[in-house]
């Protein structure tokens, strides 16, 4: 009920009908006959000029350029970040590859002076042996 009157008061015109805020109970009601009680003439304002909404439209129009405009930059350098961080992992990347590689060599290494090792003991043995 208080949201129909309310709609009503808004869409109302303040040259057709007064409107009055009474105090009714602990609750406010707005009214078009003059209160009986506490309350008075409420006063709905008046329309804005089509100076003002002019202006108001023209404000808008520049902040929301300048809210585009910072909203761009962030998209740049979030970019630009983003492409400095994929460098720096494929830079990663290599690099454990290159130390991967390193360590497999040395395993080779490793493994080749064994066999060599183990080849000589084996010549031995059978020089031994004849």
């Amino acid at each position: 009920m208080k949201l129909m009157l309310f709609v009503f008061i808004l869409f109302s015109s303040p040259a057709f009908s007064e409107v009055y805020k009474c105090d009714v109970g602990n609750k406010k009601v707005y009214q078009q006959i003059p209160c009986e009680g506490k309350g008075g003439q409420f006063d709905l304002g008046t329309d804005i000029s089509i100076e003002k909404q002019q202006e108001s439209v023209a404000e808008l129009k520049q902040e929301m350029q300048k809210y585009n405009h910072k909203k761009q930059l962030k998209k740049k350098l979030w970019d630009k970040e983003r492409l400095i961080r994929a460098e720096e992992n494929k830079a990663s990347a290599a690099h454990r590859n290159a130390n991967a590689n390193r360590a497999q060599a040395h395993e080779q290494a490793r493994q080749t002076d064994a066999l060599k090792a183990r080849n000589r003991i084996e010549a031995n043995k059978l020089l031994i042996q004849r």
